[in-house]
């Protein structure tokens, strides 16, 4: 929706058990919801029916219940798998790259993935039974799960020419539509040479909107221009701060750099995790 209809408040009490859930546990390294949020979902459904279909099929069994319902996922399934010429070779492709991406990842991080996964010999588990497993709390089980996921997917576009077998299974969910509907709109309005005033004005939404909206572009924009938001010589010493003080925390780099927004701080941390990343 274009319209902020409602304003949610952080109580006292939630901002204590943000800050100790922070210091205890914290976001997984790979999470990343500003790229991948609106397809990560596409993707591992598409995989794990993939790769059922071909442990399946390796094996000669043609006839099984496929783990997921959704018809058009199903649809997709069926194209892709009629474009492999050999069905053992798809498998052991698509085996090798999962198991040279899961290798550089922590053991917790690998088996949130592996196990969830159905084949002739396996029923997937869900991420709370493997929470458990873990003996860790469900929810942080899911956060990594995600993180893991959105680590693989980034690889996989980045580096596709490695990965030929999952990218063919994401090549048509990257680029332009990782981004939100609403964020695509802010995209086009600055492209035209709008300020954030005036795309906050137009679309009636609160500045600081606009601004998660252009902190989302720099994640997935690789080439988006950021300096007409913060200067190049502060975005380096920020930069530079964060890189020392080797914390991802806002309020911690703010104290460093009082002059700065924690917009222009986002904006930096963003554009340094794409870096890393590339």
């Amino acid at each position: 929706m274009d319209q902020d209809k409602s304003i949610y408040l952080i109580t006292l009490r939630g901002k204590e058990t943000l800050s100790n859930w922070e210091n205890v546990s914290g976001l997984p390294q790979y999470l990343n919801g500003g790229w991948f949020h609106t397809v990560d979902e596409i993707f591992w459904r598409r995989l794990t029916i993939s790769t059922q279909v071909l442990s399946h099929l390796v094996r000669g069994q043609n006839r099984f219940i496929p783990v997921s319902r959704d018809e058009q996922i199903l649809k997709w399934v069926k194209k892709w798998r009629k474009k492999q010429t050999s069905i053992p070779n798809a498998s052991q492709m698509l085996h090798i790259e999962l198991y040279f991406l899961l290798n550089q990842l922590q053991p917790l991080q690998a088996t949130l993935i592996v196990n969830k996964f159905t084949g002739t010999n396996q029923v997937g588990k869900t991420t709370t039974q493997i929470s458990q497993q873990l003996n860790i709390e469900p929810f942080q089980g899911h956060l990594n799960f995600l993180s893991t996921l959105h680590f693989i997917m980034r690889k996989v576009i980045q580096e596709k020419v490695s990965y030929p077998m999952l990218y063919s299974m994401i090549e048509d969910l990257t680029g332009q539509s990782l981004l939100t509907q609403s964020t695509s709109k802010t995209y086009t309005l600055l492209r035209k040479g709008y300020s954030i005033e005036e795309i906050a004005h137009l679309r009636k939404l609160r500045k600081n909107t606009i601004e998660d909206h252009i902190v989302e572009i720099s994640l997935i924009q690789g080439d988006f221009d950021i300096t007409p938001f913060l200067p190049y010589e502060m975005g380096k010493e920020i930069s530079k701060t964060a890189t020392q003080i080797g914390t991802k925390k806002l309020k911690a780099i703010k104290e460093k750099h009082p002059n700065a927004s924690y917009f222009q701080i986002r904006l930096v941390l963003a554009r340094q995790e794409v870096s890393h990343e590339s």
